[in-house]
């Protein structure tokens, strides 16, 4: 009886595991999420957003969108691309390596006629500081046709306007055309004051001079014209105008009343 019982017990576990299969390991697909925010500014239009040609969604200015997406196979690169939601033109776009978590945020202002992606750590949300000017330039130089990667040069009055200019240590530096210079806090400083406490005080200009940045050519000098008209205690972005001679090709500063400009 006991053989009986000993020899079914191992026939038993015998079909049980001939029954059992390996484990198969269940493949899921791998997700990389894309988030792109749109900054605010005056003049943003909608935008389309797509990854490797496929829509995420719809744009909004100063605000952001985010998707999950999955990542092809044998492949560490995908393309982002900004397109205007109306026209279709294409504005951005940038082969990347695809993370867990892609964070873009971007700039498109037909104002200013900027489109960049933006640094990390550009909000500037901090306050102007009191008697300061917080300066970012756009880069709208071209000479001959040909775009100029740029670096703008600072000069303050001294004693008059446009007398005795003394170059700050401040620089808008290798501004790529059409982008938009990191900004830069500059104190205001002031004409010394007439004998009468009650009389006004005028701020002294700063005046901006353009050099190739790969070059170092001169490419606008210094011209009275050329100064920044900006409001203080504000944060200014201004894109310079120039005027360029036909025959000549030099490069000058139109007045810079008339330069582009928002105020945040």
């Amino acid at each position: 009886m006991n053989r009986k019982l000993l020899l079914f017990s191992i026939v038993s576990l015998f079909i049980v595991f001939a029954g059992c299969k390996k484990a198969s390991v269940i493949e899921t697909p791998a997700f990389t999420k894309i988030a792109v925010e749109s900054m605010l500014f005056s003049d943003v239009p909608q935008l389309s957003v797509f990854v490797n040609e496929l829509p995420v969604g719809l744009l909004d200015p100063g605000v952001s969108i985010s998707k999950l997406l999955p990542k092809e196979n044998n492949s560490n690169k995908m393309t982002l691309s900004i397109k205007d939601a109306t026209s279709g033109e294409l504005y951005l776009d940038s082969v990347f390596q695809p993370k867990d978590l892609n964070a873009f945020k971007i700039l498109v202002d037909n104002t200013l006629g900027v489109r960049q992606f933006m640094k990390q750590g550009t909000d500037n949300t901090d306050p102007v500081p009191n008697e300061y000017y917080r300066i970012q330039l756009v880069n709208k130089i071209k000479k001959n046709g040909t775009e100029r990667k740029v670096t703008f040069r600072l000069f303050r009055d001294s004693v008059n306007t446009f007398v005795n200019l003394k170059e700050l240590e401040e620089k808008f530096e290798n501004v790529g055309y059409g982008e938009m210079s990191q900004p830069l806090d500059i104190q205001i400083l002031y004409f010394k004051r007439s004998p009468s406490p009650a009389a006004p005080r005028f701020a002294r200009n700063i005046h901006i001079q353009a050099v190739d940045a790969v070059t170092g050519e001169l490419l606008v000098e210094l011209q009275p014209d050329g100064n920044l008209a900006v409001n203080k205690n504000k944060h200014s972005i201004v894109a310079p105008i120039i005027i360029e001679d036909e025959q000549t090709s030099l490069l000058t500063w139109a007045p810079g009343n008339n330069w582009t400009r928002v105020e945040l």
